[in-house]
């Protein structure tokens, strides 16, 4: 998937600001004029909405991050450190096979 371009927003963004000036300046084309001011306010509110989804998104990634790295070092480092002291070397090694775990 494919993120919005900020810039090539802004771009077509202006273009359409720059068609209906022109248009307007014409006088002939008020439904062209219309078209331009509804497809600019469609793709400003479509972008807005673009912007606070990225925004959520960040927040959740960081969110999972501070809980994945809590329980891999906090927790799983700890224990999984307690488990290689208390097994034996070989119940170890079954112990990372059977769960798929190294540390």
């Amino acid at each position: 998937m494919k993120g919005v371009n900020k810039i090539e927003h802004r771009k077509i963004i202006s273009t359409l600001m720059q068609i209906e000036q022109y248009l307007e300046v014409e006088g002939e084309h008020a439904t062209d004029v219309q078209n331009a001011r509804k497809i600019t306010e469609e793709l400003e509110q479509s972008f807005n909405a673009y912007e606070q989804y990225v925004r959520e998104l960040e927040v959740q990634i960081n969110s999972y991050r501070e809980l994945y790295d809590q329980a891999r070092v906090k927790f799983l480092g700890y224990k999984i450190k307690e488990l290689k002291k208390r097994l034996s070397q070989e119940e170890f090694k079954n112990f990372q096979n059977s769960y798929g775990y190294q540390l």
